[in-house]
């Protein structure tokens, strides 16, 4: 709640009263008064809020770093903005950081897993290799074994046909 009271003439400011949450802010002088009404209300920024015309804002859209740290400095305190700006700084040297690390963690991690493909395929083929061994391995002892049957057969025939004799 504030309350402004201006008094002109033709020539000059006559008076000015503020006032501000229900204290009478009004100084000796009328220019002591206007700091004091600045200082509360910002009114450079407040003419900045107010009067944005087509040229002022086509020229903040095309304002280049400085002019538009400037424009900015006018409503946010400069100190703010750098601080804003070391701050923004710091955490994107930190992204930078973090996703190199995950960067090259990804690296490690598809080499790895290649690595890890390539001996499956080796254990496969291996497996595959192995299996056919073992399969001829068996077709020969069951040859063998046939062979063998037939061969005990044929003795026990033979050792049958003396003890019968």
């Amino acid at each position: 709640d504030f309350r402004l009271e201006r008094v002109v003439t033709k020539s000059s400011l006559k008076r000015l009263a503020f006032s501000y949450g229900g204290e009478d802010l009004t100084m000796q002088e009328s220019r002591l008064t206007q700091e004091k009404i600045d200082a509360l209300v910002n009114t450079r920024l407040l003419s900045r809020i107010v009067c944005h015309d087509h040229d002022h804002i086509n020229a903040l859209l095309t304002a280049n770093d400085r002019q538009m740290k400037e424009e900015l400095g006018v409503i946010v305190d400069l100190e703010f903005w750098e601080a804003a700006k070391t701050v923004s700084a710091v955490k994107l040297r930190e992204a930078k950081e973090e996703l190199q690390s995950q960067q090259a963690e990804k690296e490690v991690c598809t080499r790895v897993l290649e690595s890890t493909r390539s001996h499956l395929r080796s254990c496969e083929a291996q497996h595959d290799r192995w299996g056919a061994s073992v399969s001829a391995q068996v077709e020969a002892a069951q040859g063998s074994l046939a062979t063998h049957e037939r061969s005990f057969a044929q003795a026990e025939g033979r050792l049958a046909g003396l003890l019968a004799a």
